[in-house]
């Protein structure tokens, strides 16, 4: 998302102010951030929750949450 969105603009964008360039970049950077970040989280608690429902079917022994 991030690469893309420093493609387009390099190629479309008017480059005639830094400002406003910057401020595009950097926004970008934090939503493509904010992105990623909801991905690996949603990424994490999903392959928690499988494993602990797995230990949980087998019936053998505790197994520790956070």
């Amino acid at each position: 998302m991030l690469v893309y969105s420093i493609y387009y603009m390099v190629a479309y964008e008017d480059m005639s102010f830094f400002g406003s360039d910057f401020i595009y970049f950097l926004t970008m950077t934090m939503v493509s951030s904010c992105f990623g970040l909801m991905c690996s989280a949603i990424s994490v608690l999903a392959s928690y929750t499988f494993v602990e429902r797995i230990y949980q079917s087998t019936n053998k022994g505790s197994f520790v949450k956070f």
